[in-house]
């Protein structure tokens, strides 16, 4: 049973899916599927979530979830290397002594 916030708010879904309104938790990616599907380590995810380095996730009490499409723009937010423009050469000059 969802917590009374939701009972009061949100219509529940007494089917097989555990849905508030629009809010599916099927939808959200745990964070082991998450450090799988990046490549990292789970220490790795969990330490970028302390640092706020990695992408946006939600609390669900004590559970840790991902929006799939937080995900995908926070990869498309990484830079990538190949095709970045090019800049002017900055020339630095030696202070004299």
């Amino acid at each position: 049973m969802p917590p009374a916030f939701f009972r009061a708010n949100f219509a529940f879904n007494l089917s097989k899916k555990r849905c508030w309104a629009v809010i599916c938790m099927e939808d959200f990616l745990t964070e082991k599927e998450v450090a799988k599907q990046i490549r990292v380590s789970l220490a790795s995810l969990r330490r970028w979530r302390l640092v706020r380095r990695g992408p946006r996730f939600v609390k669900v009490g004590a559970l840790v979830r991902y929006r799939p499409e937080d995900l995908e723009q926070w990869m498309d937010s990484l830079p990538a290397g190949g095709a970045a423009p090019q800049h002017q050469e900055t020339r630095l000059r030696l202070a004299s002594r």
